[in-house]
């Protein structure tokens, strides 16, 4: 998309779940198009994938062009502000 000559960002959520179906690879080809990835504590913490998988994700992506979230909430989980911080730590 672009309006007035400049790019408009598109933020693509649940990247890293698997019921996206998205490869590191794709992520990748989605950010040189234009959008934001959402990495999520959530798969690291049910443990679909590791923290160094996403960490290294995130390189590949490029850290500006990826947001971090946890999308805990749900009252089995850690509150999201604890699940934030370990996530943070960990990556």
């Amino acid at each position: 998309m672009e309006s007035m000559g400049m790019s408009i960002p598109y933020l693509v959520t649940h990247a890293d779940f698997p019921f996206m179906g998205l490869s590191d690879d794709d992520q990748v080809e989605l950010a040189e198009r234009g959008a934001v990835l959402e990495k999520c504590y959530l798969p690291v913490a049910r443990g679909d994938r590791t923290t160094g998988e996403v960490a290294e994700s995130i390189d590949q992506i490029g850290a500006e062009n990826c947001v971090i979230s946890t999308d805990h909430g749900q009252a089995d989980n850690p509150s999201p502000p604890e699940a934030y911080g370990s996530f943070v730590d960990s990556l």
